[in-house]
């Protein structure tokens, strides 16, 4: 082994120290190049063979640390520190798992806590992330999943998938305990295996009718046209699809993050998630102990126990009287918060370069601009830098608050909207299931039994529903179809509330929320004329099979 200090030497001949010293300086940048990107760059990078246990460690010491080269710190305070010990493991850096098995040992994880301790707070665990993979929970746990604002993730999809064949000779839904031992057991599996019974029926009609009215134009490839054929048929289908159903979704976030969802999900009503919940926080627990221990702690148990109590008594609050009327045409309503927003968006705009300028004359400076129309250029101006959808509005933009009341939209469509990130808050959505269900536009064209047979799976699954939740209100939502039309309440900013419509009113959207993304554009031009200078990318056409065209650029790019 070639020894990584000079203190380990005793005596040396003189003609060897320059060529020693030459090695232990070797050694060192490749232990530091295995590490770090760029070990003598300005800029570097921890590279993937850092645990993520020592990258927020090493980070959180460095914010403390008087030493300003962060390798060399490295290099000091965590390889030949005699008391941190990786001394021992550095020529195994290379080696499967040295690293890591070191780490593990109880020494280096009470050094690892001290340090945490010592320069560390809260935020530290926000420096190491993971990923999760989730699978076979309901579509319900997987709702309170994404409603935590900093998890990125994705789930299986409802739009590509044929979920009418079985495994095992069963279909893919929850079958929880304590519905299936209740006296609504027998109801529950013949209702939700009904549901897919449908599904499985009307795939070949449906696919038929698809193909018929979309036959394949010159020049598109086989497999191309078959994938949007598909997607179609899926999406026709897909309302039939129950909560319940098993489905499966990876998250990725910081340990910050994702020790709150596992304490947030805790606090859920839904045994499922509760559970789902804990083995979220049992598998990280043996990647990361030390960034989500506190999900355990003292601290972690009285955060759950606040949220539960905070919903609870949000939820005895007085119910409000509702009239309902089922299978009214859908509805976005907008609803500007803030006064005056032109006002906000130009005095936002100011305040970003004039920070240091008396509050005061920010505001008659913005208010003369509005006031003498100069504002108009400036959004003119904005408008052309505009590009694509994917070039949002500038941030002084969240200045202006929206909330957004989306009435008839369907679970399905609000699974989609429900992952968006950026939203500040949302509702619960209706989930008495007393708005209608959804009918896709093809199986309203195609009609007669093919049409009486999708609302009647659907208007028999919210029967069921209105039967279990006498007894089990939270697990009865598992028999809703995504279908079920709910009603939903969402605060954002205007940025995000400009870029949505833009995003979801694709060609290859779902159809149905492709309509409420056309709605919602329309409502905030109404409400706000002025955003016409912006321009727009928000497509207001309708499309027959919206997939083809994704598909062939997949099918051409496969081809380059």
């Amino acid at each position: 082994m070639i020894p990584v200090t000079a203190s380990d030497f005793q005596y040396v001949l003189p003609n060897y120290q320059v060529e020693i010293a030459g090695l232990l300086e070797a050694n060192k940048e490749r232990i530091l190049s295995y590490c770090f990107t760029n070990p003598r760059g300005n800029v570097t990078a921890l590279k993937g063979s850092m645990p993520s246990v020592l990258s927020g460690t090493l980070t959180a010491r460095f914010s403390r640390a008087e030493e300003f080269d962060v390798t060399e710190l490295f290099w000091k305070e965590f390889v030949v520190n005699p008391e941190m010990g990786i001394q021992s493991v550095a020529e195994r850096l290379i080696e499967e798992e040295g690293l890591e098995e070191f780490l593990a040992r109880e020494k280096a994880r009470k050094i690892i806590r001290r340090i945490l301790d010592q320069y560390g707070d809260d935020s530290v665990r926000e420096e190491a992330s993971a990923y999760i993979f989730v699978r076979d929970f309901s579509v319900l746990s997987s709702m309170e999943t994404f409603q935590h604002p900093l998890i990125t993730g994705i789930e299986a999809s409802t739009r590509y998938i044929n979920w009418g064949q079985k495994e095992n000779g069963m279909y893919k839904y929850t079958r929880p305990d304590v519905l299936i031992n209740s006296k609504h057991g027998q109801v529950y599996t013949e209702t939700m295996d009904y549901l897919f019974d449908t599904y499985r029926e009307l795939w070949p009609v449906v696919w038929d009718y698809v193909m018929l009215t979309n036959p394949k134009e010159e020049g598109i490839s086989e497999s191309s046209y078959l994938r949007a054929i598909k997607g179609r048929v899926c999406d026709n289908l897909r309302k039939l699809l129950p909560l319940g159903i098993k489905t499966n979704f990876g998250i990725h976030a910081d340990y910050r993050s994702l020790a709150e969802l596992v304490m947030n999900l805790r606090a859920s009503k839904l045994a499922e998630t509760r559970a789902m919940a804990d083995e979220i926080a049992r598998e990280l627990l043996k990647i990361n102990p030390e960034f989500m221990e506190v999900v355990d702690s003292d601290h972690g148990v009285s955060w759950t126990l606040h949220q539960k109590t905070t919903r609870d008594e949000v939820a005895a609050l007085p119910e409000v009287k509702t009239v309902y009327k089922a299978d009214e045409e859908p509805r976005v309503a907008v609803d500007v918060l803030s006064n005056d927003y032109l006002f906000q968006v130009i005095r936002g705009a100011l305040a970003q370069t004039n920070a240091g300028a008396d509050p005061e004359s920010i505001d008659s400076e913005a208010r003369l601009m509005v006031l003498n129309g100069t504002w108009e250029n400036f959004f003119r101006s904005l408008g052309q830098a505009r590009k694509n959808r994917r070039h949002k509005l500038p941030s002084f933009f969240n200045n202006v608050t929206l909330r957004v009341r989306l009435e008839g939209i369907s679970f399905g469509s609000f699974k989609d909207i429900n992952r968006h990130r950026d939203i500040e808050d949302k509702t619960q959505p209706d989930w008495k299931g007393k708005m209608g269900v959804f009918v896709p536009a093809d199986i309203e064209t195609i009609g007669g039994e093919v049409k009486e047979k999708y609302v009647e799976a659907q208007h028999r699954a919210i029967s069921v529903h209105d039967l279990i939740a006498r007894h089990f209100p939270i697990e009865a939502r598992r028999v809703l179809t995504h279908g079920t039309k709910t009603t939903v309440e969402i605060i954002m900013s205007l940025s995000e509330g400009f870029w949505i419509p833009e995003l979801r009113s694709i060609p290859s959207g779902d159809p149905e929320y492709r309509g409420f993304a056309q709605m919602f554009h329309e409502q905030l031009i109404e409400k706000m004329p002025e955003l016409k200078l912006l321009g727009t990318f928000v497509n207001m056409q309708d499309y027959k099979v919206g997939r083809i065209d994704e598909a062939v650029r997949a099918d051409l790019k496969g081809r380059t």
